[in-house]
């Protein structure tokens, strides 16, 4: 397997993720200075006078915050430890309680750290009974290797084994360390969204507006910060399961242990009733992801056809850009062509091997086009307004003064950027939001939507489910980020919920939140997005108690079309045309 992938992607996040610090930073300290001016002109006696203000620059914040990162990056795997104590009750595990539950994983973890000549790992349990299995650190020599109670009574030994093996491949890259830090850095933002939001469900109503704002803004900067890291997450995974194939000669057993992993997510999603924290803090570092639809039809319909999406949709990868691991279903496939080439019975029978992946074709393209027409707006305006810079850099060498002066426009270029992105974004609309009604019929297809190869997002499939409305409660889920429907046929689908300003209207909507709905009977009418993980985009939401939520998504894709298109003609020089036309009329 060619490692080029994982060094893009790994230079990529550390550049992305230092650039999001820097941005941030210079934020906080525009805001502090902000707050020490008003300070110095209103408190009396001068009682912040020895506190200077905070240089704003660039070049002043960028070997201070790589300096923080480097000391955080060296500590981190003590700083883990004591993390890990205080916020997950992690206990010690030896090598010999190893053994006892599972001896191929303890062979093989001292066998690997005597031929790579490693200190042996320091060993965590989790007493949770949530399936986690993660490590971290930054060398070999001091790996921590973290299993939950909940993994080793899920799991046979030799799926244990496995799992174990596919993180002990992580140890000597470079993007292990990236990731260890990077996550580190997410425990503190999300841990203070989720005690903020405990605490304000029981305060007063300003006193819980107030702390539900700083938890929003917690969370928000959990989501930003988990950006960088879920290009490495993906494409990690595929170089760790062929090396824990490789190590333990078991496809097999791997397979196992990645979809009951998956499944067992998902069932204590399904009896804990919401997304437990540690396992959405935690999931760029765990082997993978949730699988809340899979988990409820899994005995209903044929294992293969569960993952038909995932192997033969040409467009999967492009459609799991925002996701922390790439279809289990690809994966899957993958591992069932190394035990096809060793002639192994195949544990899921995802037909032959897959072939070499070949470039789009033609329609495909036009597929993936129409599914993603504001980011081709956006990369159509984007190499208009490049020409246009070039064509300008031209005319400065030529002294050709009618076109020189587009070199030095940058208004000119964010212009067409945004035009092309609000354009475009206007076109899809009416076929990204068809006409919807509470009088169609309920929706009884999904296991037919679920094994439809052909699916996108694009298609926005009508849909209305009833059932039992989860997720996190009150502060938590203000801004409808763990919105599950437990349908009447305990089916799990994932709801998204937007007002005409996005999800941060719920912060300052007067009506009904969805989370207080929590817990209720309730119809959703939405359209169904055939994704990596399937969702439904609701429209209304009515409660058996008679509360009816009217969501915003199309009004909302409207107002950032708008808004975009009309900042665009602002900066292509109608806002210099309309403030002359206003000073001659005055």
């Amino acid at each position: 397997m060619k490692r080029s992938p994982l060094w893009l992607a790994q230079a990529f996040g550390i550049t992305t993720l230092f650039a999001i610090s820097l941005y941030l930073g210079r934020i906080v300290a525009i805001e502090s200075n902000k707050f020490l001016n008003l300070m110095h002109r209103f408190l009396p006696f001068r009682l912040l006078s020895g506190l200077s203000y905070i240089p704003e620059n660039y070049r002043y914040l960028a070997p201070r915050i790589a300096v923080v990162l480097l000391v955080v990056a060296i500590a981190s795997p003590w700083l883990w430890d004591l993390w890990l104590r205080f916020t997950a009750s992690r206990q010690p595990f030896s090598i010999q309680k190893l053994r006892a539950i599972s001896p191929e994983a303890a062979t093989r973890l001292n066998s690997h750290c005597q031929q790579k000549q490693w200190p042996f790992p320091q060993l965590w349990k989790l007493p949770t009974d949530i399936p986690l299995i993660f490590s971290y650190g930054w060398l070999p020599r001091n790996a921590r290797l973290v299993i939950s109670e909940g993994l080793l009574s899920q799991l046979t030994a030799d799926e244990i084994a496995t799992l174990v093996s596919y993180e002990i491949s992580h140890w000597q890259t470079g993007y292990w360390a990236f990731l260890s830090v990077q996550n580190l850095i997410l425990q503190l933002f999300h841990q203070s969204y989720w005690v903020l939001s405990l605490w304000g469900n029981h305060q007063a109503k300003p006193v819980q507006w107030l702390i539900g704002v700083l938890a929003s803004i917690s969370y928000s900067l959990f989501w930003l910060l988990r950006l960088p890291g879920l290009w490495m997450s993906r494409v990690r995974t595929y170089y760790g399961d062929r090396a824990a194939t490789e190590s333990t000669g078991n496809p097999n057993a791997l397979t196992r242990a990645l979809a009951k992993l998956s499944f067992g997510l998902a069932e204590r999603v399904s009896a804990q009733g919401y997304t437990p924290p540690l396992v959405e803090s935690l999931a760029l570092l765990l082997p993978t992801s949730t699988d809340l639809i899979r988990q409820s039809l899994y005995g209903h319909m044929p294992l293969n056809n569960l993952f038909v999406w995932d192997s033969l949709n040409p467009l999967r990868s492009w459609m799991s850009l925002s996701d922390t691991h790439p279809p289990l279903g690809d994966r899957l496939r993958l591992i069932m062509a190394y035990a096809h080439h060793w002639q192994l019975d195949l544990e899921v029978p995802l037909t032959a091997p897959p072939r070499r992946e070949k470039a789009l074709s033609q329609a495909e393209w036009a597929i993936l086009i129409r599914q993603s027409l504001p980011f081709f707006g956006v990369a159509c305006g984007l190499l208009t307004g490049l020409t246009l810079l070039l064509v300008g850099a031209v005319g400065a060498w030529g002294q050709w003064l009618v076109i020189a002066w587009m070199h030095r426009d940058t208004q000119l270029f964010w212009g067409c950027v945004l035009m092309g992105g609000g354009i475009c974004s206007l076109l899809r609309i009416n076929r990204f939001f068809p006409d919807l009604s509470f009088q169609m019929l309920a929706s009884h297809t999904l296991p037919h939507w679920i094994e439809d190869p052909s699916l996108l997002p694009v298609n926005s499939l009508p849909a209305k489910f009833s059932g039992i409305l989860i997720g996190r409660p009150g502060i938590a889920n203000w801004l409808g980020q763990d919105l599950i429907l437990k349908t009447t046929n305990h089916h799990l689908l994932k709801l998204h919920f937007f007002t005409a300003i996005g999800p941060f209207g719920n912060l300052i909507s007067l009506q009904t939140k969805p989370s207080a709905l929590i817990g209720n009977s309730v119809q959703v009418l939405g359209w169904f997005r055939r994704g990596n993980q399937p969702w439904i985009d609701i429209d209304q939401l009515r409660a058996a108690s008679g509360n009816r939520l009217q969501a915003a998504h199309p009004i909302h894709a409207l107002l950032i079309s708008l808004i975009a298109i009309l900042y665009a003609l602002w900066l292509l020089g109608f806002g210099q045309l309309f403030e002359e036309v206003t000073n001659q009329l005055s």
